[in-house]
C-alpha cells in the first residue's frame, strides 16, 4: 500500500510487507500477472510520430481496447482503455487551456502511477505542452529533502525551455 512505501525506512521493510500480503503460492509461481492472448491489429501508420498522434490514431482504431491494467488495493485490476485515456486525457487538456496554458509550456506532475498520472500526462500533450515527472516522496521522513531536489529540476526546466 502507499502508506507502507511511505512508512518504509529501508528495503527490507518494503520486502517483508509484500510477503505479509502476497499468499506465498504467488511468490513460488513466477508471475502474478495474468496473461491474456492479443489481438491481432493493423500496424501504426509511418505519420503516427508523436504520442498524442499515437493516442489519437488508437482511440480511432481500437476505442475500447486496454491500454493499461492498473493494479492498486485489490486483485483485480482497473482497466482503462483507449476511449478512457483519451477523455480523461481531454478533460486535463481543456482545463489546462481555460487557465492560460499555451502550447511550449511546461507542467510539473507529481502523482504516483494511476488514472489521474495518465489522464494528467496525455492531457499536458494535447495541450501542446511539455509534462515533467516528479516523482511523489517514497518517504515522509525525507520530505525537506525531496522538495529541495525538486525544486531544482523545476528550475532547470523552465531556465532550459526560456533559454
Amino acid at each position: 500500500s502507499e502508506q507502507t512505501l511511505t512508512t518504509a525506512e529501508t528495503l527490507r521493510d518494503v520486502v517483508r510487507a509484500v510477503h505479509r500480503l502476497v499468499p506465498s503460492r504467488l511468490m513460488t509461481t513466477g508471475s502474478v500477472l495474468p496473461i491474456e492472448p492479443t489481438q491481432a491489429v493493423e500496424p501504426i501508420p509511418d505519420n503516427v510520430q508523436t504520442l498524442q498522434a499515437l493516442l489519437t490514431w488508437q482511440v480511432t482504431h481500437h476505442p475500447e481496447r486496454p491500454h493499461i491494467y492498473l493494479y492498486e488495493e485489490t486483485d483485480e485490476p482497473m482497466v482503462l482503455s483507449y476511449a478512457d485515456l483519451y477523455q480523461g486525457s481531454q478533460t486535463v487538456a481543456g482545463g489546462l487551456r481555460a487557465k492560460g496554458f499555451q502550447p511550449g509550456h511546461t507542467a510539473a506532475i507529481m502523482l504516483p502511477t494511476g488514472c489521474d498520472y495518465l489522464y494528467s500526462f496525455f492531457g499536458i500533450l494535447l495541450a501542446g505542452g511539455i509534462p515533467v515527472p516528479i516523482y511523489p516522496p517514497i518517504r515522509l521522513s525525507q520530505i525537506e529533502e525531496h522538495l529541495r531536489r525538486h525544486a531544482g529540476i523545476l528550475l532547470i526546466s523552465t531556465m532550459a525551455l526560456s533559454g
